[in-house]
């Protein structure tokens, strides 16, 4: 069993980016309950190209 599912998003600016992440979110929760994994982190995405420091 793997210790965590990541669920990467992407900006909710566009519709099409929030249809990928309902997708992304339904295979998560199929896989939780297979008992693949014990837990989901969802963490979203910066559309920007800047560095972060």
């Amino acid at each position: 069993m793997k210790d965590a599912i990541i669920c990467l998003g992407q900006g909710f600016y566009e519709t099409k980016n929030l249809e990928n992440m309902k997708s992304r979110v339904k295979k998560a929760v199929e896989l939780i309950k297979k008992k693949e994994a014990k837990k989901i982190i969802f963490t979203g995405g910066d559309p920007s190209k800047k560095g972060i420091a």
